[in-house]
């Protein structure tokens, strides 16, 4: 496969990852308060596990999601890839997402740099 080819099937990728994110919060939409709106959520909460487990899934989501984005906005040039969107997107989530800081600083030795400079400016960890 060529390099053009496989930029676009990272961007492919990369909708369709969107697309199913955008899924698991069409079908559980009680829980978009814990990611968007500065929910807390406790531990001895009965959703706690469902939103522990949305929560994960959404970190696995940024880190592959800027790691592609910037990929593909540094090689393939013809598909206006807007970095700044993204990043600005996934900045505001962890602003609006105790949860997903708290499982960020849970977990953050088993995320990349790109994701690190993003969750450690947006929920203050160090």
């Amino acid at each position: 496969m060529n390099n053009r080819a496989t930029n676009l099937s990272s961007w492919v990728g990369l909708s369709n990852e969107t697309i199913d994110i955008d899924k698991v919060f069409i079908e559980n939409p009680e829980f978009q308060k814990y990611f968007f709106q500065k929910a807390k959520i406790s531990k001895d909460d009965p959703n706690y596990a469902k939103a522990r487990a949305i929560g994960l899934l959404m970190l696995d989501y940024a880190e592959s999601s800027l790691a592609t984005v910037d990929y593909l906005h540094k090689h393939l040039p013809e598909v206006i890839v807007d970095k700044e969107a993204w990043e600005t997107y996934f900045t505001n989530v962890f602003h609006s997402s105790p949860l997903l800081c708290d499982l960020y600083a849970e977990n953050k030795s088993g995320f990349g740099k790109m994701l690190r400079r993003f969750a450690d400016a947006a929920c203050d960890v160090h």
